[in-house]
């Protein structure tokens, strides 16, 4: 029984440091969706990640660090805002309504496409390039 509870505390521990489990959490508590039940995100993000992502592929292709880590601090800026949005909304979560409740599920979706733009820019900018020229 021990080891269960110890197990449950690491959990809850886990989910009170890290801001998006928190957010998710509270969005539970409060009635609100699943990931699983909306999967959509806030309607302008598709075209602004795909605009991220050329920008990402050209600034990778230059051959040049600098370019690749202005898009790096410019996604973690755009995702620091949707944290900032998903922290403003969340005081009043319980209050809000249901079509209120899939935003903030929304937002909090799209913080998966920030992280994996981060991802991308993360990797080796030189990788894209160094393969094809070895094959």
């Amino acid at each position: 029984m021990a080891t269960r509870l110890s197990a449950e505390v690491n959990q809850a521990l886990s989910v009170l440091k890290d801001p998006v489990q928190r957010a998710a959490y509270m969005l539970e508590l409060a009635g609100g969706p699943s990931a699983a039940e909306v999967r959509d995100v806030p309607s302008d993000l598709l075209a602004e990640v795909m605009a991220l992502r050329e920008q990402i592929d050209e600034a990778q292709s230059s051959q040049d660090a600098e370019p690749v880590e202005q898009m790096r601090s410019s996604i973690q800026a755009r995702r620091t805002q949707a944290l900032e949005q998903i922290a403003s909304r969340a005081d009043q979560l319980s209050a809000h309504n249901d079509e209120e409740k899939k935003e903030f599920r929304r937002l909090l979706n799209s913080l998966k496409y920030f992280d994996n733009l981060l991802d991308q820019v993360a990797a080796d900018p030189l990788a894209r390039t160094s393969g094809a020229d070895h094959g």
